[in-house]
């Protein structure tokens, strides 16, 4: 009997802070490219920064301003994506959204989450560090926000956010959105013209190393 070659998913690991605005236009840029293709995200929350470094606050700088309206802007509006400034003042610290991650993520609703919270940020401009927002998120997903406010007070999933902020010297990032793919490492925006590209190349690379075992055929193991 022969045996039918097992389909290969490709995985790409996102490395992403919800404060970040490439992060969020990225993310929608990967998952329009991917739409039609065998990808799964990986996602990896990347903290920017705890207390006590001060917290971000755009809404007083020129600099941000004149960035998110000449660059950031654009992007969105190329994609067709509703993006806002938050008009919070400074902006948050994400520990607590981190810690919905890990509780969403145990329910199998980890990327959902991801995706409401980074529109609940820039389209809602809702402020992503009170926990009454981040259990809003929780019920709009048709999880239990009120046993999340329980294992936030209780620090239920402080751990694996402590655990992602100590890693990150050794990953080695030099800034986010990052995304890595069987290894390579990519950073930054990238169109979703750009994405298709480096995604077809890379499933180019692991067709080329197809081989038969005993339980069938497929790609080497990485």
């Amino acid at each position: 009997m022969i045996r039918t070659e097992r389909r290969r998913v490709m995985k790409i690991s996102v490395y992403s802070d919800f404060v970040c605005p490439f992060c969020y236009v990225g993310l929608y840029s990967l998952s329009q490219a991917m739409a039609d293709l065998d990808v799964e995200l990986d996602f990896h929350p990347y903290e920017l920064r705890r207390f006590p470094t001060p917290k971000v606050d755009p809404m007083h700088d020129e600099k941000r301003l004149k960035r998110f309206d000449e660059v950031l802007k654009p992007m969105a509006e190329s994609l067709g994506v509703e993006m806002n400034l938050p008009m919070i003042s400074p902006h948050p610290y994400t520990t607590d959204a981190f810690q919905g991650y890990y509780f969403a993520k145990q329910a199998g609703k980890g990327l959902d989450y991801v995706k409401l919270t980074f529109d609940v940020f820039y389209q809602q401009q809702k402020d992503i560090g009170n926990p009454v927002v981040l259990r809003e998120i929780m019920d709009q997903l048709g999880l239990d926000g009120a046993a999340f406010l329980k294992a936030l007070e209780a620090g239920t999933y402080r751990s694996e956010v402590d655990r992602d902020w100590e890693a990150k010297a050794e990953l080695g990032i030099q800034g986010i959105p990052t995304y890595r793919i069987h290894g390579e490492e990519i950073r930054g925006y990238h169109t979703p013209q750009e994405w298709r590209t480096i995604i077809l190349d890379q499933a180019e690379k692991t067709m080329a190393g197809m081989v038969c075992t005993s339980e069938g055929c497929g790609p080497a193991a990485e």
